[in-house]
């Protein structure tokens, strides 16, 4: 609880630079920075999760592919059996 306060307070922070720095009649340096920054991790973020998410469904067609030839063995024996 006490790591998501600060990170609230830190985002809060954040946004109120933000604000400051559009309020100036031409975007600082610092602004343009910050901004960069927050894409940065932003894509960082997204790009991990991407890879997360190819590699689950990676696993997924696998164990999907060994299923379907247990399901062909359990019909195959079905049809023997009968």
């Amino acid at each position: 609880a006490e790591q998501m306060a600060e990170a609230l307070e830190k985002n809060n922070n954040a946004a109120g630079e933000i604000v400051q720095m559009l309020m100036q009649n031409e975007a600082s340096e610092a602004y343009w920075k910050l901004m960069t920054e927050r894409r940065k991790q932003a894509y960082e973020e997204t790009t991990n999760e991407n890879q997360q998410l190819h590699n689950f469904v990676e696993d997924l067609s696998k164990e999907n592919e060994q299923l379907r030839k247990v399901s062909s063995h359990c019909d195959y024996l079905q049809n023997v059996l009968n």
